[in-house]
């Protein structure tokens, strides 16, 4: 899990872009708010649309295709994604 943030200033397209904790890009702390823990940051993006309807993700730190596997079953044999 990543703990992503929310930019308060808007980048050059007007967009309120969410980054991680560790991206390179991440602005100051008075210029950012906490969204909270998230799995990747698809999941961060549907909390921060709420707070921002123009939350937008980092293509720096947010572009990495990360998602959690959902199983119908337990059952090995018969597991299928969903």
């Amino acid at each position: 899990m990543k703990f992503f943030y929310l930019s308060s200033l808007p980048n050059a397209e007007g967009l309120f872009e969410i980054h991680d904790k560790e991206c390179e890009l991440i602005p100051e702390s008075i210029n950012r708010d906490y969204l909270g823990p998230f799995n990747n940051g698809k999941e961060a993006l549907r909390v921060a649309s709420q707070k921002n309807p123009k939350a937008a993700l980092c293509a720096k730190c947010c572009s990495g295709i990360s998602q959690a596997i959902i199983f119908s079953s337990k059952n090995k044999e018969s597991s299928q994604e969903i």
